[in-house]
């Protein structure tokens, strides 16, 4: 949250943690985790790149990889787990991905990604996507080393999906869906101002959609504003 805290549900109430970050220029940015024992969080402060660990009861700082440390990123930016022993992490300027395998964070040299990194989703851990807001940054891996994937060559601002046969990628004012061999064409969010930087799919047909003005969207076949009030 803007207070520098993470908030947690547990099936009956909202519970909200302390600051995690207190330093100058502090704040948080991406979550993510395999269970309710195993979540990453990306911050920063006092400038420099910050990524924390809860283990079901405690949060705490990882050590992260010295080539990171040493390229001065200002911010992790995306975090994604598939496991307690698979994790991503993509940083707000450094170009490539961190990998935690279970005892340490390291650098991923197989492919770097040029812009701001904008989406980092997977469905398994031998199934992993990344993307940024330039051309010709979607990033595909699948359990060996990342590879560029050519078919959209478009800048995306979001990443997600259902399996690996079910992804959806966010354009500007548009849409694209991979059906695990190919990605679809430009499909328009009718009524979409800006961006789509946010997506969660419930089913094949069930797709929420927001965009940067704060505009939410359904997709069941066709598109539907749902409000105007974020």
């Amino acid at each position: 949250t803007k207070n520098k805290t993470v908030v947690h549900y547990n099936g009956t109430a909202y519970t909200e943690s302390s600051p995690l970050v207190t330093g100058a220029g502090a704040n948080v940015y991406g979550i993510g985790g395999s269970g309710p024992n195993d979540v990453w969080l990306g911050a920063s402060e006092n400038g420099l790149a910050v990524l924390l660990h809860y283990n079901g009861s405690t949060w705490s700082r990882a050590t992260l990889p010295q080539l990171y440390i040493d390229g001065k990123d200002t911010a992790i930016s995306l975090v994604w787990a598939a496991s307690p022993t698979s994790a991503w992490a993509l940083g707000a300027t450094f170009p490539y991905p961190l990998h935690w395998d279970g005892s340490s964070w390291q650098v991923d040299l197989t492919a770097g990604i040029s812009g701001a990194p904008t989406g980092l989703w997977g469905s398994s851990a031998a199934d992993l996507w990344m993307a940024s807001n330039t051309t010709d940054s979607l990033y595909h891996y699948t359990g060996g080393a990342w590879a560029q994937n050519t078919m959209l060559k478009v800048p995306l601002y979001s990443l997600s999906g259902r399996s690996a046969s079910d992804v959806w990628a966010g354009g500007d004012k548009v849409v694209y869906h991979w059906n695990g061999s190919s990605w679809s064409g430009a499909m328009a969010v009718t009524g979409a101002q800006g961006t789509i930087v946010g997506i969660a799919a419930t089913a094949a047909n069930d797709v929420w959609f927001t965009d940067s003005t704060g505009l939410v969207f359904r997709y069941t076949g066709t598109f539907k504003t749902i409000n105007t009030t974020l």
